[in-house]
Formats: C-alpha cells, sequence, structure tokens
C-alpha cells in the first residue's frame, strides 16, 4: 500500500509511531561526521526560472511593439496602453509569486541524501516530512526498487530523476528527486550496497532487461499519437479543400505534427513523463499565437494594421511565450536522451 493512499488521520498516526521509534528525528543539520550521499542538481531550476522570465520579457516587448504600431498608424488611444500594462502587471505578479520559490542557490542544502551505516538518511518524503529540520532514516534492506529517468548525460557523467521506493511497515514510502547526478548514485551503490543492483530499474527496464512498462501504455501513446496525427491533418487539409488559406491554421496543425512525432516515440526512449507537458505546451502555443493570428486573418485587415488599432489581441500571447519555453525546454530533454541512447549503443 502506497503512503499516500492512506487517509490523513492515518498518515498521522503512521508518522506519530515512526516518531516513537526513531525512524523519524528532528536535527537542526546533518554534522560533520556524518557521510554525505549526494544532493540534486539545480541547473534544471535554474534554466526553468531562465524561461519563464524571457517569456515575461518576451511578453513585454511584444506588447510594446503594438503601441508603437499604434502611434505609428495614428490609433494610439489611452486604453490602448492602459490594457496592456495592467496584463503585463498581472502576469508579472503571478509568474513571481507562483515560481518564486524555485530554488536556484547552489549553497542550500535541498534534495540531500546521507549514508550512517547502513541507512539511508532524507531530509524531506511526499507526505512524510515537511519540516526542513526532520529527517527520516530507512535501512536498505526495506527498499523494493530503485528508479532511475535518464534524461542525457554530459562530460561521461549520467543526469536524471531517480525515485526510491521503501518498504516500511507495510507501507510503501516513496522519496523521489527530479534533477540529479545518477553516475555519483550508482557509483556509490555499488560501492556501498552492492546487493541493491538487482533491484534497481533504468528507464523502464530492470537489470534482467525485462521491460517494466506495460505494453498498454505503449499502445495508450500510440493512440494518443494517431488522435494529433489526424488533428493536424485536419486542421490543414480540409481549409485547403475548401480553398481557404490560413497560417494559424497551417501553424496550427505543424505543431500538432511534432507533438505527434514526440508522443509516439517516448515509450521507446522512455520519454513519455514529458507527453503532458509536450501537450500543454502545444495547447498554450496555439492559444497565445495561433488563436489571436485567426482572429486577424478573419478580420480581413492587414496584420499591421489590426495590431495597431486593436493591441488587445497581443494579451493572449503570453500563454503562447509560456507554452513555447517549455516545448524548446522539452524537445531539448528529448533530444538529449536520444543523443545519449545513440551513445550508449554505441
Amino acid at each position: 500500500m502506497n503512503l499516500l493512499e492512506l487517509s490523513e488521520s492515518e498518515i498521522k498516526d503512521f508518522k506519530k509511531k515512526l516518531i516513537k521509534e526513531g525512524t523519524i528525528f528532528e536535527k537542526s543539520e546533518i554534522s560533520s561526521y556524518d557521510a554525505k550521499f549526494f544532493e540534486a542538481v539545480t541547473i534544471s531550476k535554474v534554466v526553468i526560472k531562465f524561461l519563464l522570465f524571457f517569456s515575461i520579457a518576451l511578453y513585454v516587448l511584444i506588447n510594446i511593439g503594438g503601441i508603437v504600431l499604434s502611434i505609428v498608424y495614428g490609433c494610439f488611444n489611452l486604453m490602448g496602453i492602459i490594457a496592456p500594462i495592467i496584463a503585463v502587471c498581472f502576469v508579472c505578479f503571478i509568474t513571481f509569486v507562483i515560481f518564486g520559490s524555485i530554488n536556484t542557490n547552489k549553497k542550500k542544502k535541498e534534495n540531500v541524501v546521507y549514508v550512517i551505516d547502513d541507512n539511508f538518511i532524507f531530509n524531506f518524503s511526499d507526505g512524510v516530512v515537511e519540516k526542513s529540520k526532520l529527517f527520516y532514516k530507512l535501512n536498505y534492506d526495506s527498499i523494493q526498487r530503485i528508479e532511475y529517468v535518464i534524461y542525457g548525460s554530459k562530460n561521461k557523467q549520467i543526469f536524471g530523476s531517480v525515485n526510491f521506493i521503501f518498504n516500511v511497515q507495510g507501507v510503501d514510502v516513496k522519496h523521489y528527486i527530479n534533477y540529479t547526478n545518477l553516475t555519483e548514485i550508482n557509483q556509490i551503490i555499488d560501492d556501498k550496497f552492492p546487493i541493491v543492483k538487482n533491484k534497481l530499474i533504468v528507464d523502464g527496464k530492470a537489470k534482467n532487461d525485462d521491460l517494466v512498462l506495460k505494453k498498454t501504455k505503449s499502445s495508450k501513446y500510440m493512440l494518443l499519437s494517431v488522435a494529433f496525427l489526424v488533428a493536424s491533418i485536419l486542421l490543414i487539409a480540409v481549409p485547403i479543400v475548401f480553398n481557404y488559406y490560413s497560417y494559424a491554421l497551417i501553424i496550427s496543425g505543424a505543431i500538432l505534427a511534432v507533438v505527434c512525432l514526440l508522443v509516439f516515440v517516448s515509450p521507446y526512449f522512455y520519454t513519455c513523463h514529458l507527453v503532458q507537458g509536450l501537450i500543454l505546451s502545444s495547447i498554450f502555443m496555439i492559444i497565445g499565437y495561433c488563436l489571436p493570428l485567426l482572429i486577424i486573418e478573419l478580420s480581413g485587415v492587414s496584420f499591421l494594421m489590426f495590431i495597431a488599432i486593436n493591441n488587445s489581441v497581443l494579451l493572449p500571447t503570453f500563454f503562447g511565450n509560456i507554452g513555447l519555453c517549455l516545448f524548446v525546454y522539452l524537445i531539448f530533454m528529448m533530444l538529449s536522451k536520444f543523443v545519449y541512447k545513440l551513445k550508449n549503443k554505441r
């Protein structure tokens, strides 16, 4: 049974029991004589923050461009500048509030895992320990499996996510770290806990090369890929059949075609965890870029003139910026995985 499947009262009772037994304990920090195991790499969070603030900067520039066009074409009015300013301020506020907590301070100890004797010491766990001063220790004998998802390699070091699954008194406790150095983890497991190697699952495959990823999941992504392919063909072909040529629909179809390809290959490269982000980012791009473009095309007014008269049509482009940044980031991760697979085969 997974810990998160328990009710709130059952989780509280379970925590109290672990605290009483000493499995969960409070400590300001792990002292110097304790052996440090590994910590998460923060570059992923740095990239996410950069992309977010880049999307805000791009949004500001797009709206300034709209205001400049309204001045050039002699269509400037007070509402034409108030609406973009309000939208930019609102977007900046929401972004800073939501993503201001993303840690990029390499000196701050987060996601650190220690090894003391035969125990793994963690400073947090999903649904187990909320306070930074609370740690919990689990013996290596209680490990059910360790799951690696490889993102790519750099300087002969492999990077990816790791998920430790322990069994504590009949309850599965998971400890997940999104981005870390898998080579470092693997080396210490080899040196200190070689018996755990047979419980290691890398990209859905166990040590004996048995597929862990179910075939039903693979077929699910195949069907999803076909659905995107059909949608892409309809968006591009149907308007052409009726002699209607729309850049907005063609671009939307092209975006869905790329998503179709990436979803199709995701089970083979074990990048299924990125599919949800790909779908969300493609929807954001279509809403943020293609929908305003379609409105302009249907108006019959030239592109620049329409923006000059109605620069509020640029307000949804923030969704397009976010979608574009996320889309590029996810494609980069998939390409990194593809390059890793090619190198690994060699």
